[in-house]
């Protein structure tokens, strides 16, 4: 009796223990689920499936991947692999001329649907290079055009092969390779050109909100390659989706601040600009309507005073630079009399003014072209009708 109790008593025990493990091991899988997967570097440390959203707006998910587990037939292709360095698990490889779609239905009421996600991009992307590019990519949702853009892969090359149109609509002016991308040469996608390798890789982390209304949404993610070229893949992961029941609502004051961000040379500024007003439905519209002949192009005075700014070595990218080359042909002139002048930094002017050769729009052009993009986003009737009044402007070759 009293072995037979002991022996009850051990199997307890070890049940009692396994159970116990199995919850902290749980519970440990569960934090790094909902953790970055990357230091404060940008290495990554360990699979990332979920961002958390602890400070988003009231709102309703309506879908989220829950990665590495299979996502099932409401992807149009649902295949998931893991990238080479850090095993992170993720939807792809996606294939260009190859339209993604994901489709979610029965939502509820709502005035806003937001999305976000983490685009990898992998292999040589060439972005808006003259001799590679293009490279586009393109978020639709149901007719509405979110992003249609270029992303360059190769930062590591100089010499024009290392510009993007992104966060800019394409075709537009230069960006540099990888501009506000969260990580780059991280996943492990080694590349060779000849003697030389790199990891061809990218991370971009994707926050949209925009206007929808209707029961349903369909996205369709889709990329193409100048020359059919179909070794350049992507892949998604930490797709989230949610509904929010009214638009956002702003002060005069704060619908003129992002106005002028629309206009600003800093990425960061216009694109957040950009999603901010999306949000206002056409509250932005209408100020928009308003405001849509101000001009914001820089005075010679003010770019003479700029030019004694200018550092040897600034390029696309520095800020100086960029308020500058944003200005397109308003400057020409003014270049044209500062290099014969035999100035100062004339390596810097005589690139600015091949810039606004190539890119003449103006700034205040640009801003405008800006906000027909946004229009599109916005999507209401009021929208559409003022992005049809909005002439389009010579931002660049299409190549």
């Amino acid at each position: 009796m009293k072995r037979a109790l002991l022996v009850t008593a051990i199997i307890i025990a070890v049940v009692s223990a396994i159970i116990i493990a199995a919850i902290s091991l749980l519970n440990h899988h569960e934090a790094s689920a909902s953790a970055t997967a990357t230091d404060n570097s940008g290495t990554p440390t360990r699979p990332e499936f979920q961002r958390s959203e602890s400070n988003d707006p009231p709102s309703t998910r309506v879908y989220h991947t829950l990665l590495p587990s299979e996502p099932g037939d409401e992807w149009s292709e649902p295949i998931v692999s893991q990238t080479k360095k850090g095993d992170r698990p993720y939807l792809g490889d996606f294939h260009p001329a190859d339209p993604i779609t994901r489709t979610i239905p029965a939502l509820p009421p709502h005035k806003l649907v937001r999305i976000s996600f983490d685009l990898f991009l992998f292999r040589s992307w060439d972005g808006s290079s003259p001799y590679y590019g293009y490279a586009k990519w393109d978020l639709t949702a149901d007719d509405q055009s979110l992003i249609h853009t270029t992303f360059n892969n190769c930062g590591f090359f100089g010499g024009g092969n290392d510009k993007q149109a992104f966060p800019d609509t394409w075709p537009s002016r230069w960006h540099l390779a990888w501009t506000l991308a969260t990580e780059h040469e991280t996943l492990g996608m080694p590349q060779s050109w000849g003697t030389f390798t790199a990891d061809a890789s990218c991370v971009y982390h994707m926050d949209l909100t925009f206007p929808h209304s209707g029961p349903n949404v369909v996205f369709q993610f889709l990329s193409d390659m100048k020359g059919g070229d179909k070794r350049k893949l992507y892949g998604l992961t930490n797709v989230v989706v949610s509904t929010l029941p009214e638009l956002a609502s702003y002060s005069p004051g704060q619908i003129a601040s992002m106005w002028n961000d629309l206009g600003s040379s800093d990425p960061a500024v216009f694109w957040k600009a950009q999603w901010d007003l999306a949000q206002a439905g056409d509250a932005a519209t209408n100020f928009i309507a308003d405001h849509v002949s101000d001009n914001i192009d820089m005075t010679p005075e003010a770019a003479a005073k700029l030019f004694d700014q200018l550092q040897d070595n600034d390029r696309e990218g520095s800020p100086v630079f960029d308020r500058l080359s944003m200005q397109g042909r308003t400057l020409s002139d003014l270049y044209d009399k500062t290099l014969a002048s035999n100035s100062s930094h004339t390596q810097q002017i005589a690139a600015l003014k091949a810039l606004a050769v190539r890119y003449p729009a103006t700034a205040t052009e640009l801003r405008n072209t800006r906000a027909k993009h946004l229009l599109g986003i916005i999507h209401t009737p009021a929208a559409l009708a003022l992005a049809d009044k909005i002439v389009d402007q010579p931002l660049g070759p299409e190549k």
